[in-house]
């Protein structure tokens, strides 16, 4: 009873309860009613309007979005709302993130889109809670979502942005049907058309991730909605290199925090998949010089002990080669797989210690270090001769368009396990080469300043200079590995799969070697090819002017490359043909010649 007298009307049931026709007792303090509340369900209620509509709604309902997008009822293909969204979008790049809505059809494209991307893998969206199922449940309107739900479906939601095919992300003009579509998606293809025309919407819906991040303080709640949320905005995060990174830090907080409860329990094979997912982090930071925020501690909190070591477990392979009993590639390479991601950390995180690190270059370069870490990448490196010696895995695309059957170079689990195994090696090296290149820049600068005449000065230089040369030799002994790397990867998830791997980084390392030697060298040639298609198709995703730079670069090196084999080729066979008809001819000139003297001879004797 309420003062006045009168009884205070009841709430509306839920929808579950009302579709059940069962009664429902909703709160009304914003708690779910029991009923949802016993069987975990999403408990909302729509509002049913009564009475007469309304002749003249307001315009500001209908102008509430900066982005109209197309409604359930209306086709999402339809040009005039491919035409109006992307013509504001063109408008107002930088549109007010706040003002972003995205319609339940959109939503349902955007999260079918992320069951295909790597982020999915994470083991993150294997616990307890189902976003699928709870989107559904809120007939996939993000306004009906709980807070932390809403974060995390609206970076979901940013994230599938990046490689959508929807017209309302990419555009008006040519659009792909899928991502299988092999008149759009084909090796060699520049996409970067693609990645200017989604450049915009991508950056309002990362901002509006971010903002709504920041007023639901998912860095501060530790939770496994809010950790996923930190993960994915890590991945978006664009500027890394001046960036202090904290949605990493939020989200190995988060993991590190969940790790330690006791609802923590995994299996082995996912505690693979969590080592897979750390080296990402690892090699992230080692690709733009950040601190490796993963410390030992939590590699075992998180994936289990420790694994054998590098040299015992190549140790062990050679001994199976060299008994009567050896292990097929297969066995070796799953075998290999789980301790190699945990050294990969491990590493990663030394290197950045004792050589890459702030701390670090403020000392002279440790020789004892760097000599420590060539001795690993070289067990490394004979790890993956001996696992993938004289093995040749075929374009992802390739399997893609003509399924055949399983063998070793297209199971698709040897196929990640040599993807990760090489990354491996790949990532270390050219951190390594890098970080010695810019050392030696910085001692020569140095030397021509100070005017150093020292002895001891001059012999560290020298064996500094050796130091690079071996480091240098063992990144172009790579270029076969990094081949094999976008061999593997699929075509054209490029971004998602390249963020810590670090193909721009290998592409200026391949456009230096090229400078330096005058041209591309003929045994180098197909990883350059491999990774000019590759930066064409990362421009699908994105727009970035560095990468068009790199593109200009590489393709000039690549024309003169083909232009002068082509001159070769053409050079090789017209010889050939030329000293085919010149032996061809020879019979008919000595016939010739024959059949003059013996003419001669005729006519001297009178016949």
């Amino acid at each position: 009873m309420v003062p006045g007298g009168k009884m205070r009307k009841k709430p509306p049931a839920c929808d579950l309860c009302k579709a059940k026709r069962v009664l429902c007792h909703p709160q009304s303090n914003g708690l779910p009613c029991p009923r949802c509340a016993e069987k975990g369900l999403l408990c909302k209620t729509t509002h049913v309007p009564r009475g007469r509509p309304r002749k003249n709604p307001l315009s500001s309902e209908a102008a509430s979005s900066t982005l109209s997008f197309p409604t359930a009822a209306e086709p999402l293909d339809s040009p005039n709302n491919v035409t109006s969204d992307t013509s504001s979008l063109l408008a107002s790049p930088f549109a007010d993130s706040a003002s972003v809505q995205l319609s339940g059809d959109l939503v349902r494209h955007l999260f079918k889109c992320f069951l295909e991307c790597p982020q999915y893998r994470h083991p993150l969206f294997r616990r307890n809670f189902d976003m699928e199922r709870t989107l559904v449940a809120a007939s996939w309107r993000l306004d009906l979502l709980p807070a932390q739900a809403r974060v995390l479906a609206c970076c979901i939601c940013a994230l599938s942005a990046t490689f959508s095919w929807h017209p309302t992300i990419i555009g008006p003009g040519v659009l792909p049907e899928s991502l299988a579509d092999r008149s759009v998606f084909y090796l060699g293809a520049d996409l970067r058309a693609y990645g200017v025309r989604r450049a915009p919407i991508c950056r309002a819906l990362y901002e509006r991730a971010v903002s709504l991040a920041c007023e639901a303080r998912i860095h501060l709640e530790v939770s496994e909605h809010n950790a996923a949320s930190c993960y994915i905005l890590n991945s978006l995060e664009e500027g890394t290199g001046s960036s202090s990174r904290p949605w990493a830090a939020a989200y190995i907080s988060h993991v590190r925090c969940l790790a330690a409860s006791s609802q923590w329990t995994y299996d082995e094979p996912c505690r693979s998949i969590w080592r897979a997912f750390l080296m990402a982090e690892a090699f992230q930071a080692t690709v733009h010089r950040k601190p490796i925020i993963i410390s030992h501690a939590d590699q075992l909190l998180i994936t289990g002990s420790e694994p054998p070591s590098l040299e015992s477990l190549l140790e062990s392979f050679r001994e199976k080669n060299r008994s009567s009993e050896k292990s097929d590639t297969a066995s070796m390479v799953f075998t290999a797989t789980s301790p190699c991601l945990f050294h990969a950390t491990r590493l990663a995180r030394e290197l950045h210690e004792n050589i890459t690190g702030d701390y670090a270059r403020r000392s002279p370069v440790s020789e004892v270090s760097v000599l420590k870490f060539l001795s690993a990448l070289a067990i490394i490196q004979s790890l993956n001769s001996l696992l993938f010696s004289g093995v040749e895995f075929p374009a992802e695309s390739t399997l893609a368009a003509s399924p055949s059957p399983v063998y070793l170079v297209t199971d698709r689990n040897v196929r990640s396990c040599a993807f990760v195994i090489s990354v491996f090696f790949t990532s270390l090296t050219l951190a390594l080469h890098r970080e010695l290149e810019y050392r030696g820049r910085a001692t020569q600068d140095m030397d021509r300043d100070a005017d150093a005449t020292a002895t001891h000065s001059s012999w560290a230089q020298e064996r500094l200079v050796i130091l690079r040369r071996q480091a240098h030799d063992m990144a172009r002994s790579a270029l076969h590995d990094v081949l094999r790397i976008l061999q593997l990867q699929p075509y054209p998830l490029h971004r998602l799969h390249t963020t810590f791997f670090g193909v721009t980084e290998w592409a200026q390392f391949c456009a230096d070697e090229a400078d330096k030697a005058g041209g591309v060298l003929p045994a180098q040639a197909p990883v350059f090819e491999q990774i000019l298609s590759t930066l064409k198709g990362l421009g699908y995703s994105q727009d970035d002017t560095w990468i068009s730079a790199l593109i200009e670069r590489l393709e000039a090196h690549v024309t003169e490359y083909r232009y002068k084999a082509e001159a070769a080729n053409i050079f090789s066979h017209g010889d050939t043909a030329q000293a085919a008809v010149s032996d061809m001819q020879l019979p008919l000139i000595l016939d010739d010649y024959w059949t003059g003297i013996l003419s001669s001879s005729n006519t001297l004797l009178g016949f």
